[in-house]
């Protein structure tokens, strides 16, 4: 796949609210920046959690009892994404694109045909618009998912 990127940034409010999801108004405000984000174009979240690899319990916010604690994107921004525009695929640079626990994005992104690609390493040098994606997703037949290696060209 060879795809724009569109970056969301949602290091701040990730920073405040280790649980923070992003919403159906980050992305508006993006767009209220940049414009409508594009048909087919590779959605990603940049929250700030690739920060912590490769220490696993503070990249998955570990607590006490075992639980996860970790921005992501919320149910309703993942359906006003999938029906009012149309990325091709989406990505997070976290553990799971879902709040945890849970799994409805994967379900909302799948019914869609979006793809999903998590634990991207650091989009600190990715703009938010501007740049292309390179997903080179590895071939398991009959697999529901495969590593892949994702490299961003930046203008």
């Amino acid at each position: 796949m060879y795809l724009p990127i569109v970056k969301l940034d949602i290091r701040s409010k990730a920073e405040a609210d280790p649980n923070y999801s992003a919403t159906v108004s980050d992305v508006k405000d993006w767009e209220s920046r940049h414009g409508i984000v594009p048909d087919g174009s590779y959605f990603i979240l940049q929250t700030g959690q690739s920060r912590f690899w490769p220490n696993r319990t503070a990249y998955m916010g570990l607590d006490g009892n075992g639980d996860r604690h970790f921005p992501s994107l919320s149910a309703e921004a993942a359906t006003f994404l999938t029906t009012e525009r149309n990325p091709y695929a989406m990505g997070v640079d976290g553990p799971s694109l879902d709040p945890y626990p849970g799994v409805s994005v994967h379900e909302i992104l799948a019914a869609a045909s979006v793809y999903s690609t998590e634990y991207l390493a650091d989009l600190s040098l990715v703009p938010e618009t501007g740049a292309l994606g390179i997903v080179l997703p590895m071939r398991i037949p009959g697999a529901s998912g495969a590593p892949v290696r994702v490299v961003a060209t930046v203008p």
